[in-house]
């Protein structure tokens, strides 16, 4: 049932191809495997998404799809979680990364006044 909510949300594979900034992968959209979903491919996907999300540069979708051709995981999945952040949402992201990592070293925060 999650996987035929999934695919109900999910953009055709056509209308990736045609995105004018994911033109420049030409051939390489055509694997089958960019558009499955399975285990592996989507996991693999959250975590090329999530990675990409955290990169302070602009064009983070090219990014996060050359990352996900080149380990042939799910391609929207991998593009679309890179929405996660934007200029409103990157300052308390990066904020709590801080603050988890501090904690998971055992080390105190740098308190801002």
């Amino acid at each position: 049932m999650p996987k035929r909510i999934i695919k109900k949300y999910m953009p055709d594979h056509i209308t990736i191809r045609e995105h004018k900034y994911l033109k420049i992968f030409g051939d390489l959209l055509h694997d089958g495997n960019l558009w499955h979903l399975n285990r592996r491919s989507v996991s693999g996907a959250f975590a090329v998404g999530f990675f990409c999300a955290f990169i302070p540069l602009p064009f983070q979708m090219v990014i996060a799809a050359a990352i996900a051709i080149l380990v042939r995981v799910n391609l929207p999945i991998a593009v679309s979680l890179v929405w996660i952040t934007n200029p409103f949402t990157m300052p308390p992201l990066f904020y709590g990364s801080y603050k988890v990592g501090a904690f998971a070293m055992g080390q105190e925060a740098v308190k801002i006044d």
